[in-house]
């Protein structure tokens, strides 16, 4: 799965994706390099290794830089030419990950966009927000793609609750709203410039970060 976001979005969401045909699992490390466009752009590099950090704090993935000696396993070519973008998930190849130029002021974006390297989808695209999480969402055409249901057997929630303060999950354009919550609390808390509690627990399952997990176990927001 491919996405490009270039507008000012929000916050987004997640579930895990399942293994189909990329790869998926980082589980020899993550692999990255900084391309042509990236090398001599110290505040880019910056954002990208504070987001890399920022997921390993709680997590037992681990960032590599350079090319790893398998030709098929991949990496990420991290870059500034697509605004913010990303595959979802291990594609076995280049990949590209695109950190705008806003990442100082923005740095939640670029969270965002390793989440999804990692194998986070969006969260409001989860297969049960329509049930009791999402009351609607408004007819947007230009945002179809980023707002789509990922359906039950394409994805993994590990059992988790839903999180409308995923860093994966969108926030509200209060000037041009997409989507409502059917707790119109949510309004002002939907979305998070930081990783949740429940993103870190995702990632966690599902790369078997056993001793790590241990830590979350016990809490009431998962």
């Amino acid at each position: 799965m491919f996405e490009y976001f270039s507008g000012d979005g929000g916050r987004k969401k997640r579930q895990i994706v399942k293994e189909r045909q990329y790869h998926n699992k980082w589980s020899e490390g993550v692999y990255y390099i900084f391309n042509e466009t990236a090398k001599n752009k110290p505040r880019l590099k910056g954002c990208f290794l504070k987001a890399a950090r920022a997921w390993e704090l709680n997590t037992c993935i681990d960032f590599k830089q350079g090319r790893p000696e398998k030709p098929d396993y991949g990496y990420l070519a991290v870059t500034d030419e697509y605004e913010y973008m990303s595959h979802v998930g291990r594609l076995g190849e280049e990949q590209p990950l695109s950190i705008g130029e806003s990442c100082e002021t923005e740095f939640g974006r670029a969270i965002h966009e390793v989440g999804h390297a990692l194998g986070l989808y969006h969260f409001h695209s989860r297969y049960d927000r329509d049930s009791e999480y999402i009351l609607k969402f408004l007819q947007h055409k230009d945002h179809e793609v980023e707002y789509a249901m990922v359906l039950r057997n394409e994805s993994r929630n590990y059992g988790t609750s839903y999180d409308y303060g995923s860093v994966m999950h969108y926030g509200v354009n209060s000037e041009n709203p997409v989507m409502i919550p059917a707790n119109r609390y949510h309004n002002r808390t939907m979305g998070s410039a930081i990783i949740s509690l429940v993103d870190y627990w995702l990632i966690n399952k599902h790369y078997g970060c056993l001793g790590i997990l241990s830590k979350f176990s016990n809490s009431s927001n998962l």
